[in-house]
């Protein structure tokens, strides 16, 4: 089933959180499944959408989107599991951000700019918004490899499923630096990279 766009982060947690209680059962000692109900708890409450939540890979913290629904634009926020305060990660008042991911060392975190003349891209920045640097002028929704060498892209904007407007190519860029590399030239949004490195998931639609 495909994803639909904005939800809020909290929400999504939450939702998460049932279907994983509701469809993966704890098993016991002997590997027969028991009865499991996971807790729920809501991360964050601050006014406005809320939306693409990434856990950290420790669990701790979990990387969003937030704006006010109102203007063409979104930053990035860091926050504890169970704290208060979030850190501004991407914060720029003239672009959107959106699109985090955590490193698998969870110490950086990957987004996408949509910016005009050339502020738009792929960047990274340390987990507590350090150190921004952009690894390439163009995609959207970077994913990481799971060795953190390599960030997964495509090349279009993925708002919602049902406003699809362009072939999206799938493209990877280097985490030191270098020239973005093509990988798939048909229809691949919103990646994700098998932890063996070895497959990457993806959605396309036929566009007529």
């Amino acid at each position: 089933r495909v994803p639909i766009g904005f939800v809020a982060a909290a929400v999504l947690l939450t939702a998460a959180a049932f279907f994983a209680g509701r469809y993966w059962p704890a098993t016991s000692g002997s590997g027969s499944a028991t009865a499991h109900v996971l807790a729920l708890q809501q991360v964050t409450d601050d006014a406005g959408i809320e939306a693409e939540p990434a856990l950290s890979p420790d669990g701790t913290s979990i990387a969003y989107t937030r704006g006010d629904g109102g203007r063409i634009r979104s930053d990035i926020f860091v926050q504890r599991v169970g704290g208060r305060t979030p850190i501004a990660i991407a914060a720029d008042p003239n672009v959107a951000e959106g699109g985090p991911a955590f490193s698998p060392d969870g110490a950086s975190v990957a987004f996408h700019v949509q910016g005009k003349g050339g502020h738009g891209g792929i960047f990274v920045a340390g987990a507590t918004g350090e150190s921004a640097r952009r690894l390439s002028d163009f995609g959207y929704h970077p994913a990481w490899s799971p060795d953190g060498q390599r960030l997964i892209f495509c090349s279009e904007l993925i708002t919602s499923p049902l406003s699809r407007v362009s072939t999206g190519e799938l493209w990877a860029v280097d985490v030191k630096g270098g020239a973005p590399v093509k990988l798939f030239a048909g229809d691949a949004v919103e990646p994700a990279i098998s932890p063996n490195n070895k497959r990457i998931a993806y959605w396309a639609v036929e566009l007529g």
